[in-house]
């Protein structure tokens, strides 16, 4: 039995009318693919600054070349044979004008404010056993600190490395380059440019086995892409963790809260959620 902590804050998900009344009604939250992200440049840039302190790490011992060149092919191919990576975003801020336009139709849309405790701790017991690896976190906005971090890391792997080991046999090397992938993947989901820093993301991960069940994976269409998706139940895992809907500064404050109100009624009469207008003076 999952028991949530004492709520600590709140958590927002900016979206638009469809995607309220679609979490509101069928009581999910999507996590999509990492590589269908409608801007994959902010993980890009995370595993672009691991792969160039990895380069650096390996420039300093000969034998190891190889090993950056075999980690910077597996990016530039992709590593979805191994492990699927599915990530939602939030925002601790709540009222950004930022999001309300890029994320919530030009400021028309909506911000959900969720339990950060009580959403996390439903995320956690929705995805467990061997093949799913949950978590959560605040993104950091700090490249000195991914440099930092990423030197420590990739060093200390590389250091507990023997030239045997990397002679020996293929399989070997290919644990190798892929704890290496793994401990850059790690890092790279939990930094994004500074630029992005006024986003203030709090991000749910799931990272899946590639030899799980598929039939949790679902997919999706935006244009000529197919984007990969999986569903958390927060109806069914954290009930409570819906605690305000606020509306966004270019949106119609009366229609709004009648399309809430509606949607509620309809989906989730069991809910009596507050609903605020923006603060921010809105100009289109």
């Amino acid at each position: 039995m999952c028991v949530a902590k004492v709520d600590d804050g709140i958590i927002w998900h900016y979206t638009d009318d469809n995607g309220l009344r679609g979490i509101l009604e069928k009581g999910t939250l999507w996590l999509t693919d990492i590589f269908s992200l409608n801007d994959p440049s902010e993980l890009r840039h995370g595993i672009d600054i691991s792969l160039k302190v990895l380069k650096n790490v390996t420039d300093t011992k000969n034998n190891y070349v190889c090993i950056y060149e075999s980690v910077k092919e597996i990016f530039s191919k992709g590593i979805r044979d191994q492990k699927f990576f599915f990530v939602c975003s939030f925002s601790k801020d709540s009222d950004d004008l930022g999001q309300w336009r890029a994320y919530a139709n030009n400021g028309e849309g909506y911000a959900l404010g969720f339990s950060t405790n009580i959403l996390t701790t439903g995320f956690n017991c929705a995805f467990h056993g061997k093949d799913y690896y949950p978590d959560s976190f605040d993104v950091t906005y700090d490249d000195k600190k991914l440099y930092e971090i990423m030197t420590k890391e990739l060093d200390k792997i590389i250091q507990n490395i023997s030239k045997n080991i990397v002679d020996s046999t293929k399989e070997n090397a290919r644990t190798i380059v892929y704890e290496l992938v793994y401990k850059i993947m790690e890092n790279a989901f939990r930094f994004k440019h500074p630029a992005y820093s006024n986003e203030n993301e709090y991000r749910f991960l799931m990272i899946q086995n590639a030899n799980a069940d598929k039939e949790k994976i679902n997919t999706r269409f935006r244009k000529d892409t197919i984007i990969p998706y999986i569903e958390y139940s927060w109806i069914n895992c954290a009930s409570e963790a819906l605690m305000e809907i606020k509306i966004g500064p270019a949106a119609s404050e009366k229609k709004s809260k009648k399309f809430i109100d509606d949607c509620l009624k309809m989906y989730r009469p069991e809910k009596h959620i507050e609903s605020k207008i923006s603060d921010i003076p809105y100009r289109r």
